[in-house]
């Protein structure tokens, strides 16, 4: 008759993928599919960028993220590649995990940005639109 789903705790997945179901029999007994928790797969911690951090800082699981944030006077370039959140996913390809590209922390002259204050943004300010002042 009746059934529960049994979930596994935070950091564990069902080994085969079941679907967790267990029906109670008509003995009383509990009719367990023939899987078990075990850890998820994870990426070990995550590398910060130059002049920046990562949140959090340990181990991930597949399907978490951390933040990246840059050191006080430096930034994401916004037209660079990576992500400020990069994923830990799994390589389809390699087999195994890894995080995605992560983006880069640079020094506010080597990246572009708007800005209306020129005393903050001498290195390049026309207006109200810096300009790439990369090297």
């Amino acid at each position: 008759g009746d059934q529960v789903e049994v979930e596994c705790r935070r950091g564990y997945h069902l080994a085969r993928g079941g679907s967790g179901v267990v029906t109670c029999t008509v003995d009383g007994t509990y009719d367990y599919p023939d899987d078990e928790c075990v850890p998820l797969p994870f990426c070990p911690p995550y590398d910060p960028p130059e002049h920046g951090s990562v949140f959090p800082a340990g181990n991930v699981t597949v399907g978490g993220c951390v933040a990246l944030e840059c050191d006080e006077g430096y930034g994401f370039d916004p037209d660079g590649e990576g992500k400020t959140d990069p994923c830990c996913l799994r390589d389809l390809i390699g087999g195994g995990v890894k995080f995605e590209e992560g983006k880069k922390c640079y020094p506010p002259q080597d990246f572009c940005h708007v800005c209306d204050d020129i005393d903050r943004c001498p290195h390049c300010f026309i207006g109200r639109k810096e300009f790439a002042g990369k090297r």
